[in-house]
């Protein structure tokens, strides 16, 4: 069983509903789950001060658990979604980009990128 359907298990365990197919949020709904998200970030960087693995990671599933929560909320394809950005991300190569730190993926001659939205129309049928 994936994360995704973990995390979908527990929205529908507390009656949190899904929609049938992809669509935005309100916007504050939106608001909402993005302070969730900044409040796991705080956590993880309050752990990461404190030298605290353990709550490092608790922080980080937590964010993970917010961010999927927050795309069935929206309905959205999330594994297939994954994969096509996953597959976009594993055509890249590493180099110095934006960042200039050397861990960048770069975008090589012919990359193309991820086709969420023809993912979104799919799955709206």
């Amino acid at each position: 069983m994936t994360n995704y359907k973990l995390v979908r298990m527990m929205h529908d365990k507390f009656g949190i509903e899904t929609p049938p197919e992809p669509r935005s949020l309100e916007t504050a709904v939106m608001v909402g789950r993005f302070e969730m998200m900044l409040e796991e970030l705080v956590e993880l960087m309050r752990a990461h001060r404190a030298g605290d693995l353990a709550e490092e990671a608790d922080a980080l599933v937590d964010l993970v658990v917010f961010a999927m929560g927050t795309a069935v909320l929206m309905g959205l394809p999330w594994d297939d979604v994954f994969g096509e950005v996953m597959r976009a991300n594993l055509a890249k190569e590493r180099g110095v980009g934006k960042r200039r730190n050397g861990l960048d993926l770069v975008k090589p001659e012919g990359w193309t990128p991820p086709d969420v939205a023809g993912v979104l129309r799919r799955a709206a049928r």
